[in-house]
């Protein structure tokens, strides 16, 4: 059976690496709601991201209802307002990422035998029918090995220990890893794919929208941030430690 996969960037040390080729390079983040339509160009300067441009188009008008509004367009209308908003933005390039909305998407934390990379490549999609209610093949899957020191994953035994525990009858302890499963509906890359593609942007990754927020409001804090998103068809809370 083959699976699907889809590239959902969980690393945050450099998350630019993969979109500027350059220090001249600019790259268009494209965010897609209910209501509107956000875009942002950024650019690479002495190794940091510089904002160029940006701009928001509301979609009820696309939809024949009042701004505000939450809307459920089709592609080719969605489209015809990104193309509006990145020529009112005044922007300068087709490269871009998009964003995927947390309805259509599913993150959870798995815990699993510690077992090399390519074992883990085929656990995983086993692991993730337990999760998801629909076939597999309806979804993409990505995942990210949570590092020990974060996700509290106590340190290999001691032969002492482990003597110890043969002796009490309970056999030897299997270690564990913590993994962070990514799942994305497969309707809903198709969909960001054909306005991407009636849009005529070079788009070279998707993202989850949770991962984008991190990245532009948390700045390496040390304790754990709540953030709360009020959008027009939706509420959503995340805790990011």
């Amino acid at each position: 059976m083959c699976y699907n996969f889809t590239v959902v960037y969980l690393n945050m040390e450099n998350p630019f690496k993969n979109l500027f080729k350059k220090s001249g390079d600019s790259v268009i983040g494209v965010d897609i709601g209910p209501s509107s339509i956000k875009v942002v160009q950024l650019k690479k300067r002495k190794g940091r991201a510089v904002l160029e441009t940006y701009g928001a188009l509301a979609l009820g008008p696309y939809a024949e209802v009042e701004v505000g509004r939450a809307t459920h367009l089709p592609p080719e209308k969605i489209a015809e307002a990104l193309i509006d908003l990145l020529r009112e933005a005044s922007t300068t390039t087709k490269k871009s990422g998009l964003s995927i909305p947390m309805s259509s998407s599913l993150i959870v934390p798995i815990e699993l035998p510690a077992v090399d990379d390519k074992q883990l490549a085929q656990i995983i999609p086993i692991e993730a029918r337990k999760y998801i209610p629909i076939p597999i093949s309806e979804v993409s899957l990505d995942w990210w090995v949570i590092p020990k020191e974060q996700a509290g994953v106590s340190e290999p035994e001691s032969e002492a220990q482990e003597e110890e525990r043969e002796k009490s009858g309970h056999g030897k302890k299997v270690e564990k890893m913590n993994v962070l499963l990514v799942v994305i509906h497969n309707e809903a890359i198709t969909h960001a794919q054909e306005i991407i593609k009636l849009a005529t942007l070079d788009t070279s990754f998707f993202e989850i929208e949770i991962f984008s927020t991190i990245r532009a409001i948390l700045d390496r804090e040390s304790d754990p941030v709540m953030i709360i998103d009020l959008g027009a068809g939706s509420t959503k809370l995340y805790i990011v430690d």
